[in-house]
């Protein structure tokens, strides 16, 4: 027996044994009396049972107890189903093989038929003081397995999605439409395209070939239209609406800003005839107020800025744009309606709609259009986060974003439902044809590909920096050598760092941790500053160089979690680096929380953590332990040690030389007055270092 999940598809009370059947891509439940549909087994489980169904002399028996049935919304639940399996003797070692290359192990199970005895393949006998035993696949082999198939999935997932996008019809065309005299600056082309592409899909006038709804001559002459992946028939005889938002998916860099911008001014007109017939609507009236304009959604308050900077550079004046974030945005519904272009971030959203006692201003408004920036930052519909953005009313739905799909399909089965994408708007039909075909592979690998194919053609836009027609890139590695004093230096830090390791391997208490990750930060920090770095002591870390290198590790994709409101926030964009904290600590925070978290100190208004704020106040209230919260992103240990306070002056030596830092100004001299150089480096400490030296080489 082996307990699993599977996907309900209907609510059914009692105590119930159920059979399984294969049905195209699926291994579904069915109730033994009418053979009606019940549910689907998730994941490989269905791939792994799939050969075993077509034997005569297995039979797989699932069973469902009366608890696990009572669920508030059965089209998306997940209840828990044993699946006991009989057979003679001689087939045991078959399907315990079959069964064990899935990653399935057999256990004892608590409800199996009385009269058939039990022999389990995947147990070993031994004998204890001459009494039968059996035991138990290890569970390290489990759980090693695990990883394995966690491993393979992501590998197989990035494989087809790779594919996919190979596989999108890049002979599309596309009109390419000029950004008009609103907008300051000529397109490039791929811009024009993409504004092209969303003045298709929001005007409703697509190609045929791009639309999800085909029309099908039936045998009298009549004619009907289905839909393309899901076969359902549509409701009306007539070519179904299918116009509305869509997803800009292009490679970070590429301008998706600059295209919703000359969206927003190309249809301005088309907004304000938009609010006015909902506003004659008496029905309309009592619900919503309706607006022209286009509220776009960021992450943090920095890009809030970028925006409004890239509108003032872009757009010609006369524009209405408000700023929605911090204390002083506006509160007046009629302000806020009668603009052309509103800007806020998720975090400003969430805080607004969790209020229950009274609505948010924001989802009081008909939007004429929403658009998400980063709208990855969604992917999981299950969060308030989610609710939120969908939950705002709106013509037409945008999303931004270089990586729709991150870690699951799930990701890009949100933004469609955000987008209504019929009849993906549910999540229950995206995982039965997209998810469920995906994770089984049965009858056709292709299938999940194909589909996906069809979707993103139709709802997404999605082009490589190959469009812009960029130069080649030319990668030229320098290899430097130490000076002799960097060298000792190096040598001495690391025989410190080897000896601090052996020492501290095998410690109970936390503070003794210390590792490879710190021992290579350390030495990573010594090759670029040289003999400017104070040799190593172990109570000199510093918590601003863990955090940085963790984001360097994390790369431009990674998403950390706020310690106090618990949403979701991307590492670039992001300030929480520099959260300016009197007392440095190991909290992540988003820009509100760090705005909000100012408590009067012996100097006047300073700023404090205020997650290690509460903890000391339980701790005075005598509250025992405090549990951290849960982050998305494995944080290094910082407790240990006393932390010196965390400035330039403190950490660097006035003297020393950096060999790293003297080939890097070399680099950047070299036809200064002709080109531009942009550095990057994990630490800004590194930077502070090099803005002296190029101080000093008289380099602005």
């Amino acid at each position: 027996m082996r307990t699993t999940d599977a996907n309900l598809g209907e609510s059914e009370a009692g105590y119930r044994r159920f059979e399984l059947r294969k049905q195209q891509d699926h291994i579904i439940l069915c109730f033994h009396d009418d053979g009606k549909e019940f549910g689907y087994l998730r994941s490989g489980v269905g791939k792994t049972l799939a050969p075993l169904l077509a034997k005569s002399y297995v039979e797989f028996e699932p069973i469902m107890r009366t608890s696990n049935s009572k669920l508030a919304k059965p089209a998306e639940a997940m209840v828990k189903v044993d699946i006991n399996v009989y057979g003679p003797r001689r087939a045991a070692d078959e399907v315990g093989d079959a069964l064990s290359r899935g990653k399935l192990w057999l256990q004892k199970s608590g409800h199996a038929r009385r009269e058939v005895a039990y022999d389990n393949p995947h147990f070993l006998p031994l004998k204890v003081h001459g009494i039968q035993m059996q035991a138990v696949q290890p569970v390290n082999q489990i759980a090693n397995d695990g990883l394995a198939r966690k491993k393979h999935r992501k590998e197989r997932l990035r494989k087809m999605v790779e594919e996919v996008y190979k596989s999108l019809d890049n002979t599309r065309h596309l009109d390419m439409v000029e950004g008009g005299n609103r907008v300051t600056r000529k397109l490039l082309k791929h811009q024009q395209e993409a504004l092209g592409f969303m003045l298709e899909r929001e005007s409703g006038h697509i190609n045929d070939r791009y639309r999800l709804w085909e029309e099908v001559i039936l045998e009298d002459g009549m004619k009907e239209y289905r839909h393309r992946i899901t076969k359902a028939r549509a409701k009306q005889d007539t070519q179904p609406d299918e116009r509305g938002g869509g997803i800009l998916a292009d490679e970070m860099g590429m301008g998706k800003s600059l295209s919703i911008l000359a969206l927003i001014a190309k249809t301005l007109d088309d907004g304000n005839e938009w609010a006015q017939q909902h506003a004659d609507s008496a029905e309309d009236k009592e619900a919503l107020k309706h607006s022209r304009s286009t509220l776009v959604v960021v992450p943090s308050a920095l890009l809030i800025d970028n925006w409004m900077n890239e509108i003032k550079k872009h757009l010609k004046g006369g524009l209405e744009v408000v700023k929605y974030h911090g204390p002083s945005r506006p509160k007046d519904l009629d302000t806020i309606s009668d603009s052309d272009i509103v800007v806020t971030t998720y975090n400003t959203l969430i805080a607004e709609f969790l209020i229950k006692s009274k609505p948010s201003i924001l989802h009081r408004i008909g939007w004429y259009r929403v658009v998400l920036d980063e709208a990855h930052i969604i992917r999981r519909s299950a969060t308030a986060f989610y609710r939120a953005c969908d939950d705002l009313h709106a013509n037409s739905r945008w999303c931004l974003t270089g990586t729709p799909i991150q870690n699951k399909l799930a990701d890009i089965g949100a933004l469609f439902a955000f987008i209504r994408a019929e009849p993906f708007t549910r999540a229950s039909v995206f995982r039965k044809w997209i998810e469920i075909p995906f994770e089984q592979s049965l009858d056709n690998s292709n299938a999940v590909k194909n589909r996906l194919v069809l979707l993103l053609e139709a709802l997404c836009l999605r082009r490589t920096k190959d469009a812009v027609q960029l130069p080649g890139l030319r990668q030229r590695m320098r290899t430097l050598d130490f000076s002799p004093a960097e060298r000792e230096q190096y040598e001495n830090t690391k025989k410190t760092l080897a000896r601090t390791i052996r020492q501290r391997a095998g410690g109970a208490e936390k503070s003794s941790k210390f590792g490879l990750f710190q021992a290579n930060l350390q030495m990573r920090l010594l090759c670029n500053h040289g003999t400017f770095q104070k040799p190593f002591s172990w109570h000199s870390r510093s918590p601003l160089d863990e955090r940085e290198v963790v984001v360097s590790a994390l790369g431009q994709t990674g998403e950390i979690t706020c310690s106090v409101c618990q949403l979701p926030m991307p590492i670039l964009g992001s300030s929480w680096l520099g959260n300016g904290f009197g007392a440095q600590c190991a909290h992540v925070l988003c820009a509100e929380c760090i705005e909000e978290s100012s408590v009067s100190g012996a100097g006047g208004l300073m700023q404090q953590c205020p997650v290690c704020v509460r903890w000391r106040a339980q701790a005075r209230a005598g509250g025992g332990g405090v549990a951290i919260e849960d982050m998305d992103v494995a944080m290094p240990d910082w407790s240990a040690g006393e932390v010196i306070e965390d400035d330039d002056d403190h950490y660097f030596s006035a003297q020393g030389h950096s060999t790293k830092m003297l080939a890097l100004v070399e680099d950047v001299k070299k036809d200064l007055m002709t080109t531009k150089s942009i550095i990057f480096s994990c630490w800004t400490r590194t930077l502070h270092l090099l803005s002296k030296h190029l101080d000093r080489a008289g380099i602005p």
